[in-house]
């Protein structure tokens, strides 16, 4: 705030009143003081809760992208299993085929 050579300097151009224009600047500056550690501990709180807001949208992005995956890969692994079942049924038609041929050739 106002130091004590500033308030003796005002007191010597003013003389007794400067006393108490000392004092109303000294209050105006202790008022704006207060509302700049406000102002800043405002601003300390929403940078705070961007960042928490930041932390929680990249965690439900990587449970997102955790999630795709895990559902691509059952996708894949459940494609797989239906195609090894295709190739034994093709399999097991051709030797049923050929079986009926060869049946069909003996009589």
């Amino acid at each position: 705030m106002i130091t004590k050579e500033l308030m003796l300097a005002i007191l010597i151009a003013l003389g007794a009143g400067g006393w108490v224009v000392a004092n109303y600047l000294n209050s105006i500056l202790r008022a704006i003081s207060d509302i700049d550690k406000h102002h800043t501990l405002g601003m300390q709180n929403l940078t705070n809760a961007l960042e928490s807001h930041v932390r929680e949208y990249k965690y439900e992005r990587e449970l997102s992208e955790l999630k795709f995956k895990t559902l691509t890969t059952a996708l894949d692994e459940e494609n797989k299993r239906q195609s090894d079942a295709i190739k034994e049924i093709q399999g097991f038609l051709e030797r049923t085929t050929e079986f009926t041929i060869r049946l069909s050739e003996r009589k």
